[in-house]
């Protein structure tokens, strides 16, 4: 039997997922310099990718429109909190994701993926009331499951690709958060090992 596009990447990306969610500052009790952080590392990281993403054709018919908003949530919590939606590691460039089909699926599946852990993190008292944890409300297990259905159309050979983009993108988020201070630990040389 062949597995399947979702237990592949699950299993591809499984232990990265863990070690970047345990790493995470907002994971334990994060302070609003922590909230910050982890805010505006995710814009900077988002904001050149998002657009990109959601503009390939082959994923015009995952409401791209409404996938494509979390840099503006991004941008007005960081507003709401005072802080500029700048990065902090000026020189660091945000790394080249493939975003073209079939690997931009991988990139979807990590950044989709987020909003259901945004969802879990939003329950935190420091988070309440932040627009970008709060995903796409009701809508989010919706688009999830939508995005599911779309990687288990993937052929074996794409299936590959997918997997791949999204090892690397799980790989440039940490290394991403890290430079930004956004962790408690350095993680990404070995989640890249």
């Amino acid at each position: 039997m062949t597995q399947s596009t979702l237990a592949a990447l699950r299993e591809a990306t499984g232990s990265a997922h863990a070690r970047l969610d345990g790493s995470l500052r907002l994971a334990r009790d994060p302070s609003p310099a922590d909230v910050r952080l982890h805010l505006q590392a995710m814009f900077s990281f988002l904001e050149p990718v998002e657009g990109e993403l959601w503009a390939q054709p082959a994923l015009s018919h995952l409401q791209p429109e409404l996938r494509a908003r979390k840099t503006r949530w991004l941008r007005a919590d960081l507003e709401r909190l005072g802080a500029l939606p700048t990065p902090s590691v000026p020189e660091l460039s945000v790394p080249e994701l493939p975003l073209r089909a079939p690997a931009g699926l991988g990139v979807a599946y990590v950044l989709e993926g987020s909003m259901l852990g945004g969802r879990v993190l939003a329950r935190r008292p420091a988070l309440a009331g932040l627009r970008f944890f709060e995903g796409y409300g009701e809508d989010t297990g919706r688009l999830w499951r939508e995005l599911v259905v779309e990687l288990e159309r993937a052929t074996p050979f794409s299936r590959r690709i997918i997997v791949d983009a999204a090892v690397e993108t799980f790989g440039a988020i940490t290394e991403w958060l890290e430079a930004h201070g956004a962790l408690h630990e350095r993680i990404s040389a070995e989640a890249s090992a």
